[in-house]
């Protein structure tokens, strides 16, 4: 397995892995080995792992945010995003990029975006999302 650091992108094709950064700079990452068997990965008492992922995710989104909204200030903190308050307000559009069942939370969080924030929010499978050519820079100009 390799492991992506924040702000880097694996580009996957027939002849190979290149793994880069968002300005474009390449990175040379070693793969490590995962010591895992079937047996490691517990259901938790679930018929199968998609339900004991679907009955999770609600203390997963408690646990993303906890660290990120001050109730007492009514105000959500995202310290990570890195952009001021004058770049959040000229937003235009959202991109949510997923695969699998992140795909499906994605749908519900463009209809929570869109209805909160009132910016059009599109979702991409990330097998179908293009990096390159003048609509990649249309898509990602804040990066």
């Amino acid at each position: 397995m390799v492991f992506l650091e924040d702000h880097e992108i694996a580009c996957i094709s027939r002849s190979g892995v290149r793994i880069q950064s968002f300005e474009g700079d390449e990175r040379k990452l070693e793969p490590q080995l995962i010591d895992w068997n079937p047996v490691m990965a517990e259901k938790a008492g679930y018929k199968h792992f998609m339900l004991k992922e679907i009955f999770e995710q609600p203390r997963a989104v408690i646990d993303t945010f906890r660290s990120e909204v001050a109730l007492e200030h009514q105000d959500v903190l995202l310290p990570d995003l890195q952009l001021s308050q004058e770049e959040i307000s000229d937003l235009e559009k959202i991109f949510l990029v997923a695969c699998g069942t992140s795909y499906h939370a994605c749908m519900v969080g463009k209809y929570m975006l869109e209805g909160l924030c009132r910016i059009p929010v599109e979702v991409d499978l990330g097998q179908n999302f293009v990096i390159g050519g003048p609509y990649w820079e249309t898509r990602a100009s804040w990066w």
